[in-house]
Order: C-alpha cells, then sequence, then structure tokens
C-alpha cells in the first residue's frame, strides 16, 4: 500500500530528464530492494533514490541529496512511535543504538547505519557492496537497510545523512 502523501510526494519530485521509476510490489523487503539494485547496475544508472512508500519529502530531496556528493546519504526521518527517535543509529558494543535527538548535528555528518526510508545511494556503491556477494540479505537482529550498511562499510564505503532535509513518516493510527 502506498500512502496518498507519499504519492502526492513522488509526483511532485524534482528530478533530471530520463529518470526511471522503478517499483517492485511484494512483502518481502531485501528481495525487492536487490532488483532494483540490480536494475540499476544492470542498466548503467548513476544513482538509486530508496524512497519507502510510507515516507513524505520536499521536491528537492533528490537534488539536495545528490549535492552532497557522497556514495550513500540519508536524509533524516523519525521512527513511528513515540519516543520520536531519529532512524539513524551508531555501533556500539550493544549492537546498533539510535542517535539521539541531541546529538543530531546541524548539517551532515557521517554515521554507522540510517534507516532506508529515503537514502540515495550511488550505483557505483551498490557495486562493491554486491562483490561481497550479497546486498540486504539481512543478518540475525538487523533490518535489511543496517545489513547493507554494514557490508557498505566493510566495502570501505562511508554511511551519511544530511539532517537539513528532513522526511516525514506517515502512519495510520485508529482510535476508539
Amino acid at each position: 500500500m502506498m500512502h496518498t502523501r507519499s504519492v502526492t510526494s513522488l509526483v511532485g519530485l524534482d528530478k533530471p530528464e530520463n529518470t526511471e521509476f522503478a517499483f517492485v510490489i511484494g512483502s518481502v523487503i531485501q528481495q525487492a530492494r536487490d532488483a532494483i539494485a540490480n536494475h540499476a547496475i544492470d542498466k548503467g544508472f548513476d544513482y538509486v533514490l530508496w524512497l519507502d512508500s510510507d515516507m513524505t519529502y520536499a521536491p528537492s530531496t533528490l537534488w539536495d541529496l545528490m549535492f552532497q556528493g557522497k556514495d550513500i546519504v540519508s536524509a533524516i526521518s523519525y521512527k513511528k512511535q513515540f519516543p520520536l527517535t531519529p532512524i539513524v543509529y551508531e555501533e556500539t558494543d550493544g549492537g546498533f543504538q539510535p542517535v539521539p535527538n541531541e546529538m543530531i548535528p546541524k548539517e551532515i555528518f557521517r554515521t554507522d547505519a540510517v534507516g532506508f526510508g529515503c537514502v540515495l545511494t550511488k550505483t557505483s556503491a551498490l557495486k562493491k557492496v554486491r562483490e561481497s556477494g550479497e546486498m540486504f540479505s539481512p543478518y540475525t537482529r538487523t533490518g535489511e537497510d543496517i545489513s547493507f550498511c554494514m557490508r557498505a562499510k566493510k566495502a570501505g564505503l562511508e554511511i551519511w545523512c544530511d539532517p537539513n532535509v528532513k522526511c516525514g513518516h506517515l502512519t495510520a493510527i485508529e482510535v476508539k
């Protein structure tokens, strides 16, 4: 399911000519992400902008992330439940922990992992991760996004977050 507000954001996205949209319908997220990544690599695309179906973003999001010139860069978004915490992680002895709101820098910063609700990856970075044999297949006790970030770091890539590029995270709540 795609939220109407997500579709509105997608339709309003400023993008270069010859931009191709790829949608994968299915319930296994890592297979969908692998399919899109492989398609982009095989077709020789420069970038993949990962946008989840429950996100909203400004029309300039793609250009704002491209401007940074990073291999992997995320917009800032927050979990859908309280307390609202950024979907940006640092690796600790206890695993991956969300970076507290008060610790989020004002400018672009390097981090250990990000959620993939709104992330721009260079296709060259996807190729480097694919060389390890897997891209989005989740490790035990991590999602496909953190698993990808772990593989990217092993491949010598850096993960960045631009807190000035903000995305909304939609949820539906039934109240009785």
